[in-house]
């Protein structure tokens, strides 16, 4: 999935935890109860998908509604990644120093694909050593079917997760506008009633 290195937020602390404690409600999901413990101990992460997946296995969570909120987790140790990893800071100095070259202000970009040919190669050696890194952490996590998915079909992944996270109640009225346009803009226009949007 192409990320766009001035586009793309760090992710919040424990937005992947409090996102699912908001959505999913924990301690109350199909008669579970979860150890609050659990969610603050340094496992937390791995407990979370660990439970989603418990929950797919067990029929209290559908396929995609299980497939999201696993996707959004090794997000959350993705972006962890993503943060040291010294191939992505090379590759967004670069960037910078390209832009300062081409006389480029700070809070200036271009759009996408319309970058001299030099930065979008740097553009797109950092989608793909992006990419590689959030593939990485699903074949990690055992997702081999996620990162399959990520990596050769990246409309069925987008759909699947945001299809789980939509009918998890993860998007509000404004999530879901923006997932329509991102859809839009991609050309997957077809796969917007699938979206139960």
């Amino acid at each position: 999935m192409k990320t766009s290195r001035k586009r793309r937020t760090a992710t919040a602390p424990d937005r992947a935890i409090d996102s699912l404690k908001t959505v999913l409600n924990l301690e109350k999901i199909k008669g579970r109860l979860v150890n609050p413990v659990l969610l603050d101990g340094p496992d937390r992460i791995e407990c979370l998908i660990n439970l989603a997946r418990e929950l797919r296995e067990g029929k209290e969570l559908g396929d995609d509604e299980a497939f999201s909120a696993i996707a959004f987790f090794l997000d959350d140790i993705a972006e962890k990644r993503k943060e040291t990893d010294t191939e992505l800071a090379r590759i967004s100095r670069a960037i910078d120093r390209k832009e300062k070259d081409y006389g480029l202000g700070k809070d200036e970009d271009w759009p996408p694909g319309e970058a001299p040919d030099d930065v979008e190669k740097l553009r797109a050696a950092y989608d793909a050593r992006s990419s590689q890194i959030d593939i990485d952490v699903m074949r990690e996590h055992g997702e081999d079917e996620m990162a399959d998915l990520f990596l050769n079909d990246e409309k069925t992944y987008s759909f699947r997760r945001w299809r789980g996270w939509n009918r998890l109640g993860g998007l509000d009225d404004e999530g879901k506008n923006i997932i329509k346009d991102l859809f839009i803009k991609r050309g997957w226009a077809d796969l917007l009633p699938g979206l139960d949007m």
